[in-house]
């Protein structure tokens, strides 16, 4: 009987690992391989999906791609400092699950938002929100987070 349970148990994590796996978009995966020896964050670029650890110790990104920095540990997003407002960058949050996720539009980023995610957003099981920008827009779905570890997986796509 505990060998099935066991069995069980298995079964339901590889199909949970599956059912992730499933969802559209690229998987980003951070974690302490993703850090320089400065300070245990990254920057993050939307359009490709790029990572960029820290290279100084300044809230400027190592080039102007990277548009948002992503701090597990804290945990939390936020937006390139001194964002301007014709930019019209923010942060909106639609909710939580694959299925907020897969039927997120970009009819969904309309209006306005904050320009960071703190730790009461970013800790909700499997909190959806979107980036958007003047003319693009993206969906993304935290599917890990570990602040212990300092790591952070989540899916990222854009919006059409």
């Amino acid at each position: 009987m505990r060998s099935m349970s066991m069995i069980c148990i298995l079964v339901f994590a590889c199909l949970a690992h599956a059912e992730e796996t499933k969802l559209p978009g690229k998987r980003i995966a951070i974690g302490p391989m993703s850090y320089s020896d400065i300070y245990p964050a990254v920057w993050f670029c939307p359009e490709d999906g790029s990572i960029s650890p820290l290279t100084e110790r300044s809230e400027n990104p190592p080039k102007p791609k990277f548009r948002i920095w992503i701090e597990p540990r804290d945990p939390e997003m936020n937006l390139l400092p001194g964002t301007d407002e014709k930019e019209q960058r923010a942060f909106i949050v639609i909710g939580n699950g694959e299925d907020a996720y897969v039927k997120a539009t970009k009819k969904d980023a309309k209006g306005g938002g904050p320009s960071s995610l703190p730790r009461g957003t970013l800790t909700k099981k499997k909190p959806v929100f979107i980036y958007k920008e003047k003319k693009k827009a993206w969906v993304c779905i935290v599917l890990e987070l570990n602040t212990k570890n300092r790591t952070m997986a989540f899916m990222w796509r854009e919006l059409k």
